[in-house]
């Protein structure tokens, strides 16, 4: 019955990406997309640093399928916007600063 216990505890885990698909109608790139072009100006941040985050996220082992395996943040969201950082301080070491009171997970 151990078997049984470990099948259903790995099918209930909780997947982010799953329910924002069913939530989104499977449109969830749709979605992604609409949320960056919504973004002012002043919540964005640079081209440079955009560009800085996604490379760094892309080297990290944390890193699949668009997402951060340990914070469950959409990597492409949370580096679009201004005052983000990497929770285990990964951007910092590439060189970027930040306000630490700004933490939101998207």
């Amino acid at each position: 019955m151990q078997n049984g216990q470990d099948h259903m505890e790995e099918s209930e885990r909780y997947c982010r990406k799953c329910e924002l698909a069913k939530q989104y109608g499977g449109g969830l790139e749709e979605y992604l997309l609409r949320y960056l072009a919504q973004l002012t100006p002043e919540e964005q941040a640079e081209d440079v640093t955009y560009a800085r985050r996604l490379a760094c996220c892309g080297k990290c082992t944390w890193y699949g399928e668009h997402m951060c395996r340990a914070c469950g943040c959409y990597v492409q969201l949370r580096a679009a916007v201004k005052g983000q950082n990497c929770p285990y301080e990964k951007w910092e070491q590439e060189g970027e600063t930040h306000d630490t009171r700004s933490g939101n997970i998207l």
